[in-house]
């Protein structure tokens, strides 16, 4: 059965090129896991309080069109381009669901926390530390906003079953981006030992038939004329 338009652009681009296709792969992961952990956790959120529910579902929308014009991005070839850009997309969200939930003290600071992570996966030790010095700058940002009374009306107020529910949520997402990178780490791995394996097989293969011709041309009484 021919997948759908759709479940093409869901599956991970290959690259010429196996370094390429290895990054895609672990954005693709993050970026897919992020819907639906992010999904997930503003759906409950909408449960246990359902005056929330318009800014969950709003925060859903934008979410799930950014993260596919990532994914489209990346199926470019833009690989370093759609990590950077990503970073950035859930740093805007995170930032703009604390802003408009008490600043400082709104849960969904955790998500800091799950975009420095993300970042030394997608970026290596260069990303963990611009990540981490731009978060704590934000978080900076709220402190210094909640302290001067600059911060909005908080349009969301949670309660501690709530705040557990976000903080779970995060670390979840966090753990899910390491699983995620763990496996397609250890696939591609197996996938360069198998590829190896088999060129050695192919090398060791022209050798004894390299081997073979020259004992039966030594061993030949008669002379042996190649064109």
């Amino acid at each position: 059965m021919p997948a759908t338009p759709l479940g093409e652009f869901l599956i991970p681009p290959t690259f010429a090129d196996e370094e390429q296709t290895f990054a895609a792969r672990k954005l693709w992961g993050a970026l897919l896991g992020s819907v639906v952990v992010l999904s997930t956790l503003l759906l409950v959120e909408a449960t246990i309080l359902p005056e929330s529910a318009p800014r969950a579902f709003a925060f859903m929308g934008v979410n799930a069109v950014l993260v596919f014009l990532l994914l489209w991005i990346t199926r470019r070839g833009w690989i370093q381009t759609a990590s950077a850009l990503a970073l950035v997309v859930f740093g805007g969200i995170f930032m703009t669901a604390a802003w408009t939930a008490g600043g400082i003290r709104a849960p969904a600071v955790m998500g800091f926390l799950v975009i420095v992570g993300m970042s030394g996966i997608l970026q290596g030790v260069t990303g963990i530390i611009i990540a981490t010095t731009v978060s704590i700058l934000l978080t900076l940002v709220l402190f210094d906003a909640e302290s001067a009374g600059r911060l909005p009306p908080a349009s969301l107020h949670h309660t501690a079953f709530s705040t557990w529910v976000v903080v779970a949520a995060a670390m979840m997402e966090l753990a899910g981006v390491q699983l995620i990178s763990a496996w397609i780490t250890s696939r591609t791995e197996n996938q360069a030992k198998a590829l190896a394996l088999e060129r050695e097989r192919i090398e060791r293969e022209r050798h004894e038939t390299e081997a073979k011709f020259v004992t039966v041309f030594e061993a030949s009484p008669d002379a042996i004329v190649i064109t």
